[in-house]
């Protein structure tokens, strides 16, 4: 048996008959639709797929610099210490778009601070928390060009792969008490293969569509999760994912 790094479960649609007794005693079998939950896991990968992962992520660094991808060190250097990423307007419009959040979350700060607050305060407050917003908007279009540019180093392409790879090699199914992968395969391109089943019921909008789109984004999430902060133990992933999702939450 794997040992597991995390557990979750997704619920998913099924059609399970449901009986009723009528009023004469007689039995009336109904087909109705049940949300039941399916479980899942992240496997705890053991040194051997360590060892895989890494060797992994090395080759297809090594296939996009022999493919004419820069690696980010070389992107930093050239659009910081060269051409740049923005024009000098865009440059001087990003500054003040700083400058100006600072000053409206200040005047935010100052009205809501005063011990009675007048209708025309409220007023003003709300018309500052849109500016606030639009203001956020625009430093985020800024900030999305900014990470546009480095989405395409080396490293982040091959970031990209081996959180696919490990997707692919840590998600399992409870089936029959045990769990066993969801995409099973001797090679990676086995297993890619399965993975595309369940996107291709995803695009094609079957009856579980839903529930796989549900269940690739969390795995997706898990997975990506765990490769980036190296939680290796089961007490430590959970307390990182019951961080993250409680800053989800909170954000909205």
């Amino acid at each position: 048996m794997k040992k597991l790094l995390y557990k979750f479960s997704i619920p998913k649609t099924l059609k399970v008959e449901k009986t009723e007794v009528q009023e004469d005693g007689s039995k009336l079998i109904k087909t109705v639709d049940e949300d039941v939950s399916q479980n899942f896991a992240v496997a705890k990968p053991n040194r051997v797929l360590l060892d895989e992962g890494e060797y992994f992520y090395n080759q297809k660094y090594n296939e996009y610099i022999k493919g004419g991808i820069l690696p980010e060190i070389l992107l930093r250097k050239l659009y910081g210490n060269e051409n740049g990423i923005f024009t000098e307007q865009e440059k001087g419009e990003y500054v003040d778009a700083y400058i100006e959040l600072g000053s409206v979350l200040s005047k935010i700060k100052e009205l809501e601070s005063q011990e009675a607050v007048s209708d025309e305060d409220k007023n003003t407050i709300s018309a500052l928390l849109q500016q606030k917003k639009n203001i956020h908007a625009k430093i985020s279009s800024f900030e999305n060009v900014k990470q546009s540019i480095f989405e395409n180093s080396a490293e982040s392409l091959a970031r990209n792969k081996v959180v696919f790879w490990w997707l692919l090699n840590l998600l399992l199914k409870e089936e029959n008490g045990d769990f066993v992968p969801v995409f099973s395969g001797e090679t990676h391109n086995d297993r890619a293969i399965n993975y595309d089943v369940i996107t291709d019921a995803i695009e094609d909008e079957t009856s579980d569509s839903m529930f796989y789109s549900k269940l690739i984004e969390r795995a997706s999430f898990l997975v990506s999760l765990f490769y980036m902060n190296g939680a290796a133990k089961p007490d430590e992933f959970a307390r990182l994912v019951a961080n993250f999702d409680g800053s989800v939450r909170a954000a909205d």
